[in-house]
C-alpha cells in the first residue's frame, strides 16, 4: 500500500486549487450577473452589509484585520463539512452576489456602462489586479481549499467504504488538520492585504 504523503498531496492538488479558485471568481460573476438579470437585490439587507462595513472600516486597523479573518475564516471551515459545505458555499456566493450585483448597477448607471460588463471587471480586479494586492484570490484560494478537501473527504468516504480500507479517510481527515492551518495562514494573508485598503 503506498505511504500517504503531505507534501506529495498538497503538491498534487495544487493545480486543482488554482483551477478551484478561478471556477470560484466565474460562479460570483454568474450569481452576481443572475442578480442583475431577474433584479433579485433586496436593498434593505444590501444597505444593512453596507453599515456593517462602514462600521468595521471606523475601527483600529487591528481590528479590521482580525474582522475581516474572523468572518472569512468561519466561511471557509463551514466548506469544509462534506455535502453541508457545497450547499453553504452555493448560499454563501449566492449571498455574495447580491452586493457585487447591488454595486455593479449603481457603478454601471454613475458611468452609464453595463452593470454585467462592470460586475465581471468588479469581481476579477479584485481577484488579479497588483493595485489590490490579490487579495480576492488569496479569499477565494481559502474558499477553494476548504471546498476541494469537503469533495476529498467525500470521495476517499466512499473509497474507503468500498474497499473496507478506512485507511484513505483516515489519512483523509489527517489531511484535512493540515488544510484548516494553511487555509488559517492563506486568510490570514487576504485578510491583512484587504485591511490595508479599507
Amino acid at each position: 500500500m503506498e505511504v500517504f504523503s503531505y507534501k506529495q498531496t498538497f503538491t498534487k492538488r495544487l493545480p486543482v486549487y488554482i483551477l478551484t479558485t478561478i471556477l470560484i471568481g466565474i460562479i460570483v460573476v454568474a450569481f452576481t450577473a443572475a442578480r442583475i438579470a431577474t433584479n433579485d437585490i433586496n436593498q434593505q439587507r444590501v444597505n444593512d452589509t453596507e453599515q456593517q462595513l462602514n462600521e468595521i472600516r471606523n475601527q483600529s486597523q487591528i481590528n479590521i484585520f482580525l474582522s475581516i479573518f474572523r468572518n472569512n475564516y468561519y466561511i471557509a471551515l463551514n466548506f469544509i463539512a462534506p455535502i453541508a459545505g457545497q450547499i453553504f458555499f452555493i448560499a454563501v456566493m449566492y449571498s455574495t452576489a447580491e452586493i457585487f450585483a447591488a454595486r455593479s448597477i449603481q457603478i454601471g448607471q454613475n458611468a452609464s456602462i453595463s452593470p454585467y460588463f462592470v460586475a465581471f471587471i468588479y469581481i476579477f480586479t479584485l481577484m488579479f489586479s497588483p493595485t489590490v494586492f490579490f487579495f480576492g484570490f488569496l479569499e477565494f484560494l481559502g474558499y477553494a481549499l476548504a471546498l476541494v478537501q469537503s469533495i476529498n473527504l467525500i470521495n476517499s468516504a466512499i473509497k474507503s467504504i468500498r474497499s473496507k480500507d478506512l485507511s484513505m479517510v483516515y489519512n483523509e481527515l489527517k489531511f484535512t488538520i493540515l488544510m484548516v492551518v494553511i487555509i488559517a495562514i492563506v486568510l490570514l494573508l487576504a485578510a491583512y492585504l484587504e485591511s490595508l485598503l479599507v
